[in-house]
């Protein structure tokens, strides 16, 4: 379990978080490219994104943020094999904490497309 998570599920605050997460971004983004593939980290940190931004009440920030997710995963399809299973993980986790991914009540159109890349990743 990466430290964010672990902050976000013990309760830390949004001033707490936000230093941290722009933080982990450029580092992950840093080792993506230092390994020359997709690192979960990367992944992860733009779900951690979402959720700060939709904790401090933009959801429009968090979609932004979720389609970059999905837009990291089409670009690097063919690197994406390495965190196959941890992709799955952040989407579904990310539809688990995202009210902006909630069946019910949520942006129809990110559920389809997150549903869609969940689809393809478990075909790949």
């Amino acid at each position: 379990e990466h430290l964010i998570n672990t902050l976000f599920k013990r309760g830390a605050g949004v001033d707490e978080l936000s230093p941290l997460i722009p933080r982990y971004q450029e580092a992950a983004r840093a080792e993506s490219i230092r390994r020359g593939q997709l690192c979960y980290e990367e992944l992860d940190s733009l779900n951690a994104s979402a959720r700060l931004h939709e904790a401090r009440g933009n959801p429009e920030e968090a979609k932004r943020e979720v389609l970059a997710l999905l837009a990291l995963l089409r670009a690097k399809e063919s690197k994406v094999h390495g965190v196959l299973f941890a992709a799955q993980a952040i989407l579904r986790e990310a539809g688990t904490h995202l009210s902006i991914l909630d069946r019910e009540r949520g942006d129809q159109e990110l559920i389809a497309a997150v549903d869609a890349e969940l689809a393809a990743l478990c075909n790949m």
